[in-house]
């Protein structure tokens, strides 16, 4: 139930962001800057994606570890803090910046709002899309092996 609830609320998501996002970018831009708007709709897609198995690999995680409450509060406000959602990455100092540029996080939040502010060129988009295609796929494939182990070790608890 929840994994077919949370694909129909990412849907409705993507949705909603797409249209909204769509004519606020009409009403700003020129036609000749469509392509990143095009860029933007795709980056947001892979967010929703790396979101999505991330919240799997803490999922999944359950099957090693009995007590995920900790794992899971401890990922989410790395999470918040790397991804640009509490303060833009540009405002974080010295080590803690040149971190969060390296990790994943930055392409949920700062990567779809870099390319919709049009900050970038389309080739420096598409870079960046690059990257979060590679980063998406590495945490699926990791999702994927976390999968296959913890079925194998699955045990039911109680009656």
């Amino acid at each position: 139930y929840q994994l077919s609830y949370g694909l129909g609320y990412t849907r409705y998501l993507f949705l909603v962001t797409a249209l909204f996002s769509f004519l606020l970018w009409i009403l700003n831009n020129p036609v000749e800057r469509l392509p990143l708007f095009v860029c933007f709709l795709v980056s947001v897609m892979l967010s929703i994606l790396l979101v999505f198995s991330i919240h799997m690999a803490i999922g999944f995680a359950s099957f090693f570890i009995s007590a995920i409450f900790g794992l899971r509060d401890l990922i989410f406000h790395i999470l918040q803090l790397f991804s640009g959602a509490l303060v833009p990455l540009e405002f974080l100092p010295g080590v803690i910046g040149h971190m969060g540029r390296f990790l994943p996080f930055r392409h949920i939040y700062s990567t779809p709002m870099t390319i919709f502010l049009s900050r970038i060129t389309f080739i420096d988009a598409l870079s960046l899309l690059s990257e979060q295609i590679i980063f998406t796929s590495i945490l699926m494939c990791i999702v994927f092996l976390m999968w296959k182990a913890g079925r194998n070790k699955y045990t039911a608890q109680g009656g």
